[in-house]
């Protein structure tokens, strides 16, 4: 329930976001439009951080996480923009995740036991091609009791050659065994599977499968789920003279492990010298940028395949009574050939519409860095507004510019309190 930005080029870095968050009760769910998503990572030195999607790490404001690191690195600097990234993943560490009495095992373990409930059932009707909705309560449990474990195993072996073989395990978790994972959570994942699989008479190798499957996305990088937040790290090191953007995926806690990976960077260069950066909800940003819609790029790849297929076999009829040419025609692989469409068309779309917006904003002063940052938030607020969808974007826009000379300056913040009544915070923050 975000939009942020940041549009960068060798004078400066303008970021934005807007004030929406999301809030879920049992009650149902709201949406604020008073939250802070843009924070100076130093007091002292041009430097900054973004957070999108949730708001917390494991309970603890990560706005509260941020604003301890700021006084304990105080005017102390670094070299790179990465060193500050390294530093403030390595404090999270000492102080959030191998501190027990801030996120306790028992949080840890009760967080992994509701994502595994509600993983589940999913994953298993949807290997069966169904969805969990198509089924009623007393259906999903006979299913469930009458389930081949040879499928599931089947599946499992998949996914776990795929990890192997493209090296996607998330590098803090890459030497955190299967054995080790099971021993916190098997006894009590089997005993929520046997309120529904009781009369199933593989209830054993089942828990353990799915657990293993389990076990495999939660290394796997790219598999982030539930309660993640991303951080996007903006600014300038010491010996830095053109600007840096780095993102940070984070998940949960568990077994005094923090789980997270890198994300997109940006180095601002002599060869590389502009980025329009949106994360989150950035779907009307990109169609600006890249001038259509995501999704009618998606329906054109799926339209071609459905084409060619049906060419391919009106060409098989015709040719029917010659074998030799119909097992060549059945032979050609259509997917290469909508792979050679969608690289034409993505080298159209980056020469024709990319290229030119980037280097516009190459040459952008930073008055101007900070209008387009605010306007392309506005333009996806607007997009909300205008639809019957959730207003998942909306709020005053804060803006903000990051240069090597003059620092951090705000364009445009909110405040939750009235400056002119309390000059001793003013006077406390500097």
């Amino acid at each position: 329930m975000t939009a942020i930005i940041g549009i960068m080029n060798k004078r400066a870095i303008a970021i934005a976001a807007d004030s929406a968050v999301y809030v879920n009760s049992a009650e149902g769910h709201k949406i604020y439009n008073t939250a802070n998503k843009i924070f100076t990572l130093s007091k002292h030195h041009p430097i900054a951080v973004m957070i999108y999607n949730s708001s917390d790490l494991m309970t603890i404001p990560w706005e509260t996480i941020i604003k301890m690191y700021r006084d304990k690195i105080d005017s102390n600097s670094y070299p790179k923009l990465s060193d500050y990234k390294d530093d403030f993943i390595n404090y999270v560490k000492e102080n959030y995740v191998t501190n027990n009495l801030l996120i306790s095992n028992e949080k840890q373990k009760n967080m992994q036991l509701q994502n595994l409930q509600s993983f589940s059932p999913r994953i298993l009707t949807q290997m069966a091609g169904h969805s969990l909705e198509d089924f009623t309560e007393e259906e999903l449990t006979k299913f469930l009791n009458e389930l081949d474990p040879g499928i599931l195993e089947s599946y499992v072996n998949d996914q776990k050659e795929q990890i192997i073989n493209d090296n996607l395990i998330i590098h803090e978790l890459d030497d955190y065994s299967f054995e080790h994972f099971t021993n916190y959570l098997y006894s009590d994942f089997k005993a929520f599977l046997s309120q529904f699989m009781s009369g199933n008479p593989n209830i054993d190798r089942i828990s353990s499968l799915l657990l293993e499957l389990y076990f495999l996305c939660y290394i796997k990088i790219g598999n982030i789920e539930n309660l993640w937040t991303g951080l996007v790290f903006i600014g300038f090191g010491n010996d830095e003279i053109y600007p840096r953007m780095y993102e940070l995926l984070i998940g949960e806690v568990f077994d005094y492990k923090l789980r997270y990976y890198e994300g997109r960077s940006v180095i601002i260069d002599d060869q590389f010298n502009g980025a329009i950066m949106p994360f989150a909800q950035r779907d009307v940003i990109d169609n600006i940028i890249t001038g259509i819609n995501s999704e009618i790029t998606s329906a054109y790849a799926n339209t071609m395949f459905s084409v060619l297929k049906s060419y391919n076999q009106k060409l098989i009829d015709v040719f029917s009574e010659d074998p030799e040419i119909t097992k060549e025609i059945s032979s050609l692989n259509i997917s290469e050939w909508v792979d050679v469409f969608n690289k034409t068309m993505g080298e159209y779309i980056g020469n024709k519409f990319i290229l030119p917006i980037v280097n516009a904003v190459s040459t952008l002063s930073k008055e101007d860095l900070a209008e387009m940052a605010e306007s392309l938030i506005k333009l996806t607020y607007l997009q909300r507004r205008m639809s019957f969808h959730e207003e998942s974007v909306g709020g005053p826009i804060d803006v903000a510019i990051i240069s090597k000379g003059d620092g951090f300056v705000w364009i445009k913040r909110k405040q939750y309190f009235d400056p002119k009544i309390n000059q001793h915070f003013i006077k406390n923050y500097l």
